[in-house]
């Protein structure tokens, strides 16, 4: 149950992912041409600084679950990787709890904010006037998504340690070992060149 789950919402996270790099990019594309025609031929392009935030906020929220997921987030491991095993456990899943309590807080108060846009039928003080319930809804939607991933992350750590495979858990929640991250490297040469190429343990 608890796998499916993930399989599911895994597979979602990647689905956004991509979306979100194709928005961050055109945020990016926007404000180029915007900054390109301003500066050339004194032309504004309405809307443009309103609907990359838009998008930048949007793409930024659903790049989270991912992240997460794929443990790409940024971590100080130098004295984590020293530490026992018990221990490193014991810092993972606290560092999923502290996340999570502080992306319940976050979520909590997007919901409010949707609502209430929602209620008061808000739009945005430019001239386009834009009902602010639509952006405010899919960036609530990246952060619901990055919720659910961490409760199945911390899910599958519990059921992990129930069945007895504590080192599981690092593969689950904690941070990559430098090995990891130079097989992670060595798979992203093999299926963009179509080579083996061997990682730190002789593998391919």
């Amino acid at each position: 149950m608890i796998e499916t789950a993930f399989r599911l919402v895994d597979r979602l996270a990647r689905w956004a992912i991509w979306a979100a790099g194709m928005m961050i990019l055109a945020a990016a594309v926007l404000i180029s041409v915007e900054v390109g025609l301003k500066g050339a031929l004194g032309i504004s392009l309405r809307g443009a600084e309103e609907f990359s935030g838009y998008l930048f906020a949007i793409g930024t929220s659903w790049s989270l679950p991912f992240v997460l997921i794929d443990r790409g987030n940024v971590r100080i491991d130098t004295l984590y990787m020293r530490l026992s095993l018990r221990a490193r456990i014991a810092l993972d899943i606290l560092s999923l709890l502290v996340f999570g309590a502080f992306m319940l807080v976050l979520a909590k108060t997007c919901w409010t904010l949707l609502v209430t846009s929602a209620q008061l039928d808000a739009r945005s003080t430019t001239p386009l006037q834009t009902p602010q319930i639509y952006p405010q809804a899919l960036w609530f939607a990246g952060i619901a998504l990055f919720l659910v991933a961490l409760a199945l992350l911390l899910a599958r750590c519990v059921q992990a340690l129930v069945r007895g495979a504590p080192a599981d858990v690092g593969r689950i929640a904690g941070a990559p070992s430098m090995d990891e991250e130079i097989d992670r490297e060595l798979q992203a040469i093999n299926q963009m060149t179509g080579g083996p190429v061997s990682g730190p343990a002789g593998k391919t």
